[in-house]
């Protein structure tokens, strides 16, 4: 996951798909969708859950570390999503104190105030800019009949970049 961010910030991976596929299959990733390469979208490392899109140029990663569906959500509705979401929040904030110094090590983090990617509903976030590119790391709930997400988002390279 480190080397991912860190390849991601240092500019290191190249603007179309199937380079990207090349790329996230040398640092170890496997592929988790139903596409196989050099066309995949979905991959898988260590527990943790990759999507690849494209949004405004340029190719994203969402990572999803940890999905909570409520079992009472029926019963309790948004309530045991906040319940869900609040039980994520001392998850999230290992996880991120973890990658953050894993990361700072190799590259040159910064805080950041502002949300970059706002579609994710956040209810607890944090923001860096990573060798200057942006990733997000929090607790999130989309909707009511969706799981909780501790996840991430961040930016791999320009779309035809590489």
């Amino acid at each position: 996951m480190s080397a991912t961010l860190i390849t991601a910030a240092e500019g290191g991976f190249p603007g179309d798909l199937e380079g990207l596929n090349k790329a996230l299959e040398s640092l170890g990733w496997a592929p988790a969708g139903s596409t196989a390469p050099p066309y995949c979208r979905q991959w898988e490392s260590g527990g943790i859950t990759l999507f690849l899109s494209m949004g405004e140029g340029q190719w994203l990663a969402d990572f999803v570390f940890r999905e909570v569906a409520p079992e009472d959500l029926e019963e309790r509705g948004s309530e045991a999503l906040e319940d869900a979401a609040a039980g994520q929040i001392l998850y999230f904030r290992s996880l991120r104190d973890e990658l953050l110094s894993g990361i700072a090590r190799r590259i040159e983090t910064v805080q950041w105030d502002d949300l970059s990617f706002d579609d994710l509903n956040f209810v607890e976030w944090s923001e860096w800019r990573l060798a200057g590119r942006p990733f997000c790391l929090g607790v999130s709930v989309f909707d009511t009949d969706m799981p909780v997400f501790v996840m991430g988002r961040a930016v791999l390279s320009a779309a035809g970049s590489g």
